[in-house]
């Protein structure tokens, strides 16, 4: 989570603010807990590759409620995302089908 200048006067450059660290935390652990994106579905080769998901979340105005609207982001953009098929050749490249 990214509060910047550009959402309030509040935050500057630099280290993330407290308010990020904690929303991140939240995040984490809702996506984790609620099973929206099953840990199996980002595995192409058990023990040795994965998927690995990012989640950028850029806040535009801190007026309002920072922690529904981002959640709500989040959740939104899980429940469509499209993980690829992949296939992994016996010399170990892994192959998007």
């Amino acid at each position: 989570v990214i509060l910047s200048p550009l959402c309030s006067s509040l935050f500057s450059i630099g280290r993330p603010p407290e308010e990020a660290i904690i929303l991140e935390e939240l995040i984490r652990s809702l996506i984790c807990d609620s099973k929206l994106i099953s840990l199996e579905d980002l595995c192409i080769e058990p023990g040795r590759l994965a998927w690995k998901l990012c989640i950028d979340a850029q806040c535009l105005s801190y007026a309002g409620n920072l922690t529904d609207a981002t959640v709500l982001s989040v959740i939104s953009c899980l429940a469509k995302i499209k993980i690829p098929p992949t296939v992994t050749s016996t010399d170990g490249k892994v192959m998007i089908s």
